[in-house]
């Protein structure tokens, strides 16, 4: 019998602005969070406690601080409108990614207050990890996003002027 995984609700974002969804196993375990991608790739198919004829069985709990969710959003919000590579795209991206850090700087300011539990110091740690990526990958996308840009201007030019540059380069007459 083939198990299917089924969404039963959008979960937001992980520390790496990846979306995330609840879905639950056609096999009845209980309801778990998976990457969207992964669902919509079939790269997930199942909640691995029913392949191979295994009983389903309870993890062991290792830690009781929740991993961090940076933000609840709408489809309307995620998804992006513009082609991928264009420079509205990437300040789309860009946008996306601000507003998640914004969340984790507020989140790690009212984490600073609660410094002494070793839990809130776990997370306060964790968050400001993914604080710090989030901020190397806005970075990465404002350079690309300016490389698009000269892109585009380049794009514009014509033909006959791009010609007449390269000659007056060489230094002749046009």
């Amino acid at each position: 019998m083939t198990q299917k995984l089924t969404i039963l609700a959008q979960k937001g974002r992980n520390k790496h602005g990846q979306r995330l969804v609840l879905v639950q196993c056609s096999c009845g375990s209980p309801a778990f969070e998976c990457r969207e991608d992964s669902f919509k790739q079939n790269l997930s198919t199942s909640c691995g406690f029913c392949r191979g004829g295994r009983k389903r069985k309870t993890a062991p709990v290792i830690s009781t601080v929740p991993a961090p969710v940076i933000a609840s959003v709408s489809d309307a919000e995620v998804m992006s409108t513009f082609k991928r590579g264009t420079p509205a795209w990437y300040d789309d991206q860009i946008a996306s990614k601000e507003a998640a850090a914004l969340v984790l700087e507020k989140d790690i300011k009212n984490l600073q207050t609660q410094i002494t539990d070793p839990d809130a110091l776990k997370r306060w740690t964790n968050e400001c990890s993914a604080f710090e990526k989030l901020n190397h990958q806005i970075s990465r996308l404002q350079t690309q996003k300016a490389k698009a840009e000269t892109a585009v201007k380049k794009s514009e030019k014509s033909v006959e002027q791009t010609n007449r540059e390269r000659i007056e380069a060489l230094g002749g007459n046009a």
